[in-house]
């Protein structure tokens, strides 16, 4: 139980610095397209803008993968 609440931590703080990078890329307008894409968001149409969508998803999958791949390391180490 210890391993998994310290991965699904790792994962989380991997979700939550991603989303705040995305935040002061945003602030100091590093955007692809050079208009920011958050700055015109509102909380229902919160994934409205392709780039933060992409971005965040991006984010879920790569913390997902951190899960996972902590969890099967894990498990490796405790077979030998």
């Amino acid at each position: 139980m210890d391993r998994l609440l310290k991965y699904l931590i790792s994962a989380i703080l991997f979700t939550v610095g991603t989303f705040i990078l995305i935040l002061i890329f945003d602030y100091l307008k590093l955007s692809p397209n050079d208009s920011g894409f958050l700055n015109n968001l509102e909380f229902i149409k919160f994934f409205n803008t392709p780039e933060f969508n992409g971005l965040f998803t991006l984010c879920l999958v790569i913390s997902f993968l951190i899960f996972v791949l902590g969890l099967l390391g894990g498990l490796k180490k405790n077979k030998k």
